[in-house]
């Protein structure tokens, strides 16, 4: 009998130990296995996004922006990123191209945040303040990524949206561009009919006399030659993207008319379910090229504005100090009163944005 039990108790333990020897052990090392093979996939699984465009390929904000970010993360990424590029609003119209993205229909857009003015208001309001900027647009544009990047304007205007900023670039600062009429002084501007991109901009020209008319920007270009409007508010490297240059006879130079803004977003939960690796080039890429980008609109606008004056293509009115005299009591009146309108988290964002700046040109 007590062999017997000894037998039983031997077995017994020889079982236990094998169960708590294999166990833990087999378990942590299955983990392990499962854990590098899903590294594994992650570093060869190709993934393709969808990226939704508003302008053809030839347009410079496909040429010199989206396209270069496209291959950059191609490259970092060693191919293990690639891209189904739709330009010219294939996927959709412009106005429409954030809500595209934020429902999946597109994986990532360029998007003009004047179109979404309502879910975007800091994004879209910001640059329309008069007077707001007066030194290198790269270095604005940088200190509102940073923004951007943070709560919570992140929040508020990005991922309570359904996206992700990834690209902030802005223009140069807008002039007026007219098809009959030259623009020196304020008063030049009462009654006329200007083509704008929405947002503040409205109010902007409203506070001088002028009429906003705000139009999808394919539609701009009739509208021009045919009287619907008779100027534009855009920084003139732009407008010739556009075409929009075309119909015009006269331009501003030096006016300070507040600039606009135009962001690559990524939809949320495509970004979330990117490998890590994969999420930080994406946003490494995007500052880059919200820089690179943003000084390219620059340098192109002060070589066209030069092309024009030196071949009288376009009457290019330099304003001078005397004329900017003129501008600014006006500008500083429009500011205070369209701020004094604002929520809280507007004006935190403006206050934010001219300390960092202020901070950057120290």
């Amino acid at each position: 009998m007590f062999k017997r039990k000894t037998l039983l108790s031997s077995i017994l333990i020889a079982l236990l130990l094998f169960t708590v020897a294999c166990s833990p052990a087999s378990q942590e090392t299955g983990t392990n296995t499962n854990t590098d093979s899903e590294k594994k996939t992650e570093q060869t699984e190709t993934i393709t996004l969808k990226f939704a465009g508003l302008v053809p390929k030839e347009n410079i904000f496909s040429s010199h922006g989206i396209e270069p970010f496209m291959e950059q993360v191609t490259k970092k990424t060693n191919g293990r990123v690639q891209f189904e590029y739709y330009p010219a609003e294939q996927l959709g119209k412009a106005a429409d191209l954030l809500n595209l993205t934020a429902d999946g229909v597109a994986d990532m857009c360029h998007c003009l945040p004047n179109y979404s003015a309502s879910d975007m208001p800091v994004s879209s309001g910001l640059w329309s303040l008069p007077g707001l900027i007066n030194t290198d647009t790269s270095d604005a544009a940088l200190t509102f990524w940073d923004i951007t990047q943070q709560s919570p304007i992140l929040e508020a205007e990005y991922l309570d949206h359904g996206v992700r900023p990834v690209v902030t670039s802005i223009g140069p600062l807008a002039e007026i561009l007219t098809t009959n009429k030259e623009i020196k002084s304020p008063e030049d501007l009462k009654g006329l009919k200007i083509f704008t991109f929405g947002g503040p901009v409205n109010e902007v020209l409203e506070t001088f006399g002028a009429i906003p008319v705000h139009m999808p920007v394919g539609e701009a270009y009739s509208a021009l030659t045919t009287g619907i409007a008779e100027g534009i508010a855009y920084y003139p490297s732009g407008a010739e993207t556009f075409g929009l240059h075309e119909p015009m006879k006269y331009t501003t130079r030096g006016l300070g008319f507040g600039t606009s803004g135009s962001a690559f977003l990524i939809n949320e939960d495509v970004f979330q379910n990117l490998p890590k690796d994969i999420q930080d080039i994406i946003i490494e890429t995007g500052k880059e090229v919200t820089k690179s980008f943003t000084e390219f609109l620059a340098s192109e606008n002060d070589k066209l504005l030069d092309e024009w004056k030196s071949s009288g293509k376009i009457a290019v009115y330099e304003l001078t100090e005397e004329d900017k005299k003129a501008w600014k009591p006006i500008f500083d009146e429009f500011t205070e009163n369209y701020l004094s309108k604002q929520d809280q988290q507007f004006k935190d964002a403006v206050e934010k944005f001219k300390n960092e700046l202020d901070k950057v040109n120290q």
